[in-house]
């Protein structure tokens, strides 16, 4: 026979379950967004480099 408190614990471990996936998602979205980040400033990182070489390369004399 089941009765309130086995509904309730059905319930709370499919909330549980809910929560669990929720916090996963926030995890890998988290992940993808600092994968953006990181491949953003690498980029950044790289432009700046380049221009700045370019700078000290024309300053130099030929």
């Amino acid at each position: 026979m089941t009765g309130p408190s086995d509904a309730l614990r059905a319930r709370e471990e499919l909330f549980n379950d809910d929560a669990r996936t929720s916090d996963a998602s926030l995890v890998m979205a988290g992940v993808e967004v600092d994968t953006r980040v990181s491949r953003i400033r690498r980029s950044v990182t790289t432009d700046r480099d380049r221009h700045f070489r370019d700078l000290r390369a024309s300053a130099l004399p030929t």
